[in-house]
């Protein structure tokens, strides 16, 4: 069987998520059987290496930005294989009729006007755009059951799977963390969150219930790795964008990750946390919740709990904090879990 996995859409550090998301995947592809299978990669120019299995076949694109798409798009025509796997939700077509496989591993602008979520001209936009490019797909893999129920509402045609991914390769760091992070912190205990702020991260409110619990008495600090949160004030720090071994420590020390999104397309930091060990608490609608819940304690936090929530976490502390070589058998198990269901949607996709 010939697959085509598809990565020219991949730039870096504009789109780290889906770099992170191609660099996990190969991993666990390394771990797979693939002795009836020949993959060819495209890959845009410009990148870092990435870490492939021996038996990919890379083709490096010539060009840059959409030029590099068409010029993929061209080469799938051209190599006629029988499975093409677009690794994102953007894709150009004219595949004609060979088999598509796509990876949602950003569904936010397709799906979140049906939750309410706001958007503007330009997401509904984009919203529209991946919609349409999802009703030319044969098979689209998905991170969660509350996705895969959306998708398949509106695109019956596809077989829908739900595969979840690994964490990123922040649970695999060692390298020393910045020295002004550490001066700063010290060894004051922490609650934890990560990523850049916006409306649905809802943060703000997060800071206002941390500020009304009994945490800040007891000497906790708020702890932000990410932009958009202004300010830091005697009991919130805002780190800004932190590199890996940064978030590495903060994870091998926080007290508690909070994630209250009012939505999430996954929720990586949730799963990344649990694979250090660290307790979360997360609203409802974070989809990474139920991986996260193997491999540490997860509480669903109902709006209006916050404060009571976090105010819990004095009276039971973190006692767990797993070892690197701990981490690396998670990160490698579950990657290669998420490339085992992969390679059988090839084989399925391509009537393998």
């Amino acid at each position: 069987m010939n697959v085509v996995l598809d990565l020219s859409h991949l730039r870096y550090p504009a789109a780290a998520g889906g770099w992170e998301y191609a660099r996990g995947l190969l991993a666990g592809l390394e771990r797979v059987d693939l002795e009836d299978i020949k993959v060819r990669c495209p890959i845009r120019a410009g990148l870092p290496p990435l870490d492939v299995p021996r038996s990919f076949e890379i083709l490096p694109l010539h060009f840059r930005g959409y030029a590099s798409r068409v010029e993929s798009a061209y080469f799938v025509r051209r190599a006629k294989p029988d499975v093409v796997h677009w690794l994102g939700s953007y894709r150009l077509p004219g595949s004609g009729n060979t088999p598509s496989l796509v990876l949602i591993n950003d569904f936010n602008y397709a799906m979140y006007p049906s939750l309410g979520y706001p958007l503007s001209p330009l997401g509904r936009l984009a919203g529209a755009i991946i919609d349409w490019q999802l009703s030319k797909a044969t098979q689209i893999i998905v991170y969660a059951d509350s996705v895969a129920d959306q998708v398949h509402q509106r695109r019956p045609q596809a077989s829908v799977t739900v595969n979840p991914p690994g964490p990123g390769r922040v649970v695999l760091s060692a390298a020393a963390p910045s020295t002004s992070l550490v001066d700063d912190l010290g060894d004051r205990p922490f609650i934890l969150i990560v990523g850049n702020n916006a409306p649905h991260k809802r943060f703000k409110m997060l800071t206002k219930a941390f500020s009304q619990s009994s945490l800040p008495e007891a000497g906790y600090l708020l702890v932000h790795a990410g932009l958009g949160l202004d300010g830091s004030g005697a009991s919130v720090r805002t780190m800004g964008r932190v590199d890996q071994p940064s978030l590495s420590w903060l994870l091998e020390r926080a007290s508690a990750l909070a994630m209250p999104s009012s939505n999430e397309g996954f929720g990586m930091p949730v799963l990344e946390a649990a694979t250090f060990g660290v307790p979360t608490l997360v609203s409802p609608n974070v989809p990474a919740a139920a991986s996260a819940s193997e491999l540490s304690q997860v509480t669903v936090i109902s709006d209006g709990d916050w404060v009571d929530a976090l105010s819990s976490l004095q009276r039971s502390p973190r006692v767990h904090v797993r070892t690197l070589d701990e981490r690396s058998v998670i990160f490698t198990r579950l990657w290669a879990e998420h490339a085992s269901v992969v390679t059988r949607a090839w084989r399925r996709t391509g009537g393998g």
